[in-house]
């Protein structure tokens, strides 16, 4: 067999060259492979077999070969040279036929496939069911360890993506909870199997002493970027055992859990194949078993191997099995079963890709060659020809769903972006100069531009003139003992209209030269240099007389257009060049149009949006909706999105609106906000606002610019747009701690055990108390995520969750801590409490009922002082008196990473910061550190950054301010960066500042002290507003309300208080009540919001109201 196939990059060779191992190689892939093999310091080897040493002479490549590859390449097309290599067999290389389509948008297909989520298929199954087989057959790469002596035993990924360009293959070996790389090397796809083998027993060597387990902590990664191949990703999980044999005691049952983890974590959104030997019955499958606990039946392809090795009995039920009607069925639908063999190809002198090419040409001839099996060819029921058929379709259906409407939406928006920089060069346009009726319209609106600059110019010179020439000689002329003859007044006034002429002409020049109108008169500087040129000669001075020329602005204009004789455009040629790019579009969008089925951009209707939206099936419906929104159906889109997510606002897991913002309808809808009709964005509003009311889309919605983008619409929009953005952010803003940034939050903690929640203004007007709340210190405060409820740790043991409104006890958990309770902290999603303990404990608890989750008895080895939960709740961060950082998985309290010479004292404070990235520390070593949240590597620190123990740090909501306080009685604020001093306050406070937080929209920041006060701050430390007398004691706590309305704060004394933020209120009433007196359509706006809070109203109301 002919070596045509290049061993790094899976295509074509193109400069055929003989190596050294006697294998035929591209020369260019090859001379890459030993530079990267040197660069690594590792020695070069044969990459058919990594295990045989080889140098680097090349000799000429056989002329067979050589033949071969110039009569594929003979008409010049490579495509078409692949295409005739593919009639004898089929493999994932087939699913990258829309690459092919698309190729002339190598760089907007690199930019879409950034953001955009990949194909996974999983392989999983039974041990020795010849899965790993199936997976390098599919891929034609022989990457996977294979045979009864080497089976897989931890999750390989092969990463391929379609690129322009073919790079080597990588070898990555990665430790799967912190994502950081431990090995990477250049390997080939030839001969990789040999590489991720050794690499597979290096691992299991050092975790269990050999291949008698699963690895849980680490994974090995093959990434594939060629223009041979699909961008999908293939996953090989190990077999599942019914018992251990040689195996540890615990293999099958680590195994399973390896499995079902892999497998749960990609349900919904991966395509599995499930093997099964056709000696087995379906039903007793290990794989299949699995797909029916897991019910992933709709997301199933099951594959029955080794057909070629079956009794006659089990032969006989074939077909029954694989048409899915025999008593011992097992039912896949929609996507059923597919039969193959895997029989190994032996042959000498074969390369691993020529045996992989020969099984599948063996495959087809052998179930050819079975009376029972052969009518099932037909039937696309057997060979791996097949399931790469029935992987086509789903791939082909994942990518008109997905990639394709997006790539769409991404080339309209480019279409747009290059349209509006071509109208902002000017309109109507003027690339080749126009005659007869053209040129009269171009004319007309030359000199309409050009009036309209010149009466602007002229009217700021009068009053310049007036102010600063005119009237001081006036003035001059009548003082006293001034020169009052009638001669020199006339001389003087002579002058000054020959200065004022001079500066209208001046300052003409200069208006035309920066035309901000449609026309840009600067395009034409022969037309704006004439009308200079006769301003010019408007005025004069002759024989002292000021001669004027009786001629209007119009007519002055006019005179000078109609002695142009060359009306082309000086931005022709840059113009030329825009619309040349927006032609290379216009097929780009044909190319994707013909992805998505689409004959043209008109065939999506609005009642075609309709039907769509009434379709029963919820994922055809997002489909439609999605190329509709690609092809510009825009309004109908939105009014679509809005119906389908029109569950009861109370649903909060809605799962329709769960599945439209997963499905990608929040990108096209933030963007009709931006760029759309008045129509399309109060559509685009309504549909947001819907969608708003899950929960977890709501961080989707805020990274996706729709805060902003709601924003600008009350500002700018029409009646019906400003009320439905209106709508939207209040929906978005309840119960989201991140968005709500328009209002200010301030918690505040204090030693005379009580929590209050404190108002921003010159005093804090209580709103409620809750006395003996705790019998000992309030050590912690903090409000839930959505404000409705207060979390409190004390000093007696007791964690208790309370009414925010009317602090009522909610739940409570006595002596769950053998010691004083230091630190409390809720999730971002609200739906668990993190304490931290005297007792070194950490524990997780239920946020509804403080029922139990985990607990780790010994997290540290002396006291916990602070505990804090990740933004997006998958890890908690604690910090201890014994000077260690640790952070843990939140769902177990598992350790992840941890520093146990953190600082050189006790780690007082932790944090997070809001991209969850970082970890900030402080402690009494009067030191503060930035961490790396994944490795805990420091990334910077601040050694002396306060002159005694620092009490407490906190993030800004941006993340890139850090604000402090110490027992020297400072408040600091410092750059993330450097942590360079950017403000700092000294004995503000009379005592010990105990805790500081940031307001969630950044400008202000809380601080709590020993004093008992309470102060307000803005950013940089100027001092808005403080409460003396807050508490009878030490301040021990601070923390924000997500909405800004309230303050928290608890104190020693046991008590609980709530405060109004009066002032924020207040201010943020006048600054809507001015708003809406300017614009009536902002009125109705601001009255849904008002519509929605009898807070708010009152605060209109004594603002001096509007309606």
């Amino acid at each position: 067999m002919l070596e045509l196939i290049d061993a790094f990059t899976n295509d074509l060779i193109r400069d055929p060259v003989l190596a050294a191992d006697g294998h035929v190689y591209d020369r260019s892939s090859l001379l890459k492979y030993f530079a990267a093999r040197k660069s690594e310091g590792l020695p070069i080897v044969s990459p058919q077999d990594p295990e045989q040493p080889m140098h680097e002479e090349l000799g000429e490549a056989p002329a067979d070969v050589v033949a071969a590859l110039a009569q594929l390449r003979a008409d010049g097309e490579l495509l078409k040279a692949r295409q005739a290599r593919s009639v004898t067999f089929k493999s994932l290389e087939a699913l990258k036929v829309v690459f092919d389509v698309l190729d002339p948008l190598s760089e907007l297909l690199a930019a879409t496939l950034e953001g955009w989520k990949t194909p996974v298929v999983i392989v999983f199954g039974q041990e020795t069911s010849g899965k790993s087989s199936l997976l390098e057959r599919l891929a034609m790469m022989p990457l996977l360890p294979r045979g009864e002596d080497t089976c897989t035993r931890l999750p390989i990924l092969l990463k391929l993506r379609h690129t322009k360009e073919a790079q080597l293959p990588v070898l990555v070996v990665r430790d799967s909870a912190t994502g950081k790389e431990e090995v990477r090397r250049t390997v080939s796809l030839a001969g990789g199997q040999v590489d991720v083998r050794h690499e597979m027993e290096r691992v299991l060597a050092a975790e269990h002493g050999g291949l008698t387990s699963v690895s849980m902590t680490r994974t090995i990664e093959v990434h594939v970027h060629s223009p041979a191949v699909p961008s999908i990703d293939l996953v090989d999980l190990p077999g599942l055992k019914l018992s251990a044999g040689s195996d540890a005691a615990d293999m099958p049952e680590k195994a399973k859990a390896l499995v079902k983890a892999q497998v749960e974590q990609h349900k919904g959104s991966a395509i599995f194949l499930v093997s099964c030997t056709a000696s087995m019955p379906p039903s007793q499958s290990l794989g299949l078993q699995l797909v029916e606990e897991l019910g992933l039946q709709s997301d199933t392809i099951g594959v029955v191997t080794m057909c070629d090795n079956v009794g006659k009995l089990d032969m006989k039920k074939l077909p029954d099995r694989l048409r899915q009607t025999s008593g011992d069925a097992f039912q896949l639908a929609p996507h059923g079963f597919i039969g193959t063999m895997t029989e190994p190809i032996k042959g000498e002198g074969l390369s691993n890709v020529q045996r992989l090419e020969a099984m599948a040409t063996a495959e087809r001839k052998w179930f050819a060659s079975q009376p029972l099996l052969a009518p099932l060819l037909s039937d696309g029921l057997l060979t791996c020809d097949a399931l790469v058929d029935k992987l086509s379709s789903v791939y082909a259906r994942y990518l008109r769903s997905t990639w394709a409407p997006q790539t769409l939406i991404r080339l309209n928006g480019e279409l747009k972006r290059l349209q509006a920089k071509c109208d902002a060069l000017g309109l109507p346009e003027a690339v080749e100069a126009p005659t007869g009726p053209a040129l009269d319209e171009l004319r007309a609106a030359a000199c309409r531009a050009a009036e309209a600059v010149l009466d602007e110019a002229m009217g700021g010179v009068a009053d310049e003139c007036f102010d600063s020439i005119i009237k001081p000689t006036v003035s001059k002329l009548v003082k006293p003992g001034g020169c009052t003859g009638l001669a020199a007044m006339h001389l003087a006034m002579v002058k000054s209209a020959m200065e004022s002429q001079h500066r209208f002409v001046s300052q003409a020049k200069q208006a035309f030269a920066a035309d901000a109108s449609t026309f840009k008169l600067q395009r034409f500087p022969a037309f704006t240099e004439a009308i200079v040129a006769k301003l010019q000669t408007q005025a004069s001075h002759e024989r002292g007389t000021f001669v004027w020329r009786e001629q209007s602005t119009a007519e002055l204009v006019l005179e000078a257009a109609n002695e142009m004789t060359d009306w082309k455009e000086a931005c022709a040629a840059e113009r030329v060049m825009i619309r040349e790019q927006m032609l290379q579009v216009e097929p780009m969008k044909a190319k994707t149009l013909e992805v998505l089925g689409i004959a043209s951009e008109s065939v999506l209707t609005t009642e075609e949006v309709e039907r769509a939206v009434a379709n029963v099936d919820p994922a055809a419906a997002l489909v439609a909706l999605l190329q509709a929104c690609a092809i510009g159906a825009r309004t109908p889109v939105a009014s679509g999105i809005a119906s389908l997510a029109d569950a009861p606002p109370a649903q909060s897991t809605d799962p329709m609106r769960g599945a439209l913002a997963a499905a990608g309808a929040l990108p096209p809808l933030v963007a009709m906000l931006r760029d759309g009709t008045a129509e399309e964005r109060a559509a685009a509003a309504e549909a947001l606002g819907k969608l708003a009311h899950n929960k977890a889309n709501k961080a989707a919605m805020a990274a996706a610019g729709a805060v902003e983008a709601l924003v600008a619409l009350v500002r700018d929009g029409d009646a019906q747009g400003k009320a439905n953005a209106a709508g939207a952010l209040w929906t978005l803003a309840a119960g989201n701690a991140a968005i709500q940034a328009a209002m200010e939050a301030i918690v505040s903690g204090s030693d005379d055990r009580t929590i209050e929640v404190c108002r921003d203004s010159g005093t804090l007007e209580l709103l409620s108390e809750k006395t003996n709340a705790h019998s000992n210190i309030v050590s912690s405060v903090a409000f839930s995520p959505d404000g409705t409820k207060i979390v409190s740790g004390s000093y007696d043991g007791t964690i208790k969750v309370w009414d925010s409104g009317a602090l009522g006890l909610l739940s409570e958990k006595t002596n769950e801590h053998s010691s004083e309770i230091k630190s409390v902290a809720f999730s971002l999603d609200g739906t668990k409490i993190v304490s931290g303990s005297e007792d070194g404990t950490i524990t997780v608890w239920d946020s509804d009922n403080l029922e139990l989750l985990s607990e780790e008895t010994d997290a540290h080895s002396g006291i916990v002082m602070s505990v804090a939960f990740s933004p997006y709740g998958t890890m908690i961060v604690s910090g201890s008196v014994d000077g260690t950082i640790k952070v843990w998985d939140s769902d177990n309290l598992e350790l992840l990473s941890e520093e146990t010479d953190a600082h050189s004292n006790i780690v007082s404070s932790v944090a997070f910061s809001p991209d969850g990235t970082k970890i900030v520390s402080a402690s009494h070593d009067r030191t503060i550190k930035v961490w790396d949240s994944c490795k805990l590597e420091m990334l910077s620190e601040k050694t002396n950054a306060h002159s005694s123990w620092i009490r407490s740090v906190a993030f800004s909501p941006d993340g890139t301010k850090i604000v402090s306080g110490s027992d020297d009685n400072t408040i600091t604020v410092w750059d993330l960066g450097a942590l360079g001093l950017l403000s700092e306050k000294t004995n503000e406070h009379s005592s010990e500042i105990m805790s500081v937080a940031f307001s969630l929209d950044g400008t202000k920041i809380v601080s709590g002290s020993y004093d008992g006060t309470i102060k307000v701050w803005d950013s940089e430390l100027e001092l808005l507003s403080e409460k003396t007398d807050a508490h009878s004691s030490h301040v021990m706590s601070v923390a924000f309300s997500p909405d800004g309305s309230k303050i928290v704060s608890g104190s020693v004394d046991g008590m609980i208080k709530l405060w109004e933020s009066g002032a924020l209120l207040a201010n943020a009433a006048g600054a809507l009540r001015t708003l809406a007196l300017g614009d009536p359509a902002i009125r109705v706006a601001i009255r849904t919001l008002a519509d929605g809070d009898a807070a708010i109203r009152a605060a209109i109301a004594e603002a001096g109201g509007f309606y």
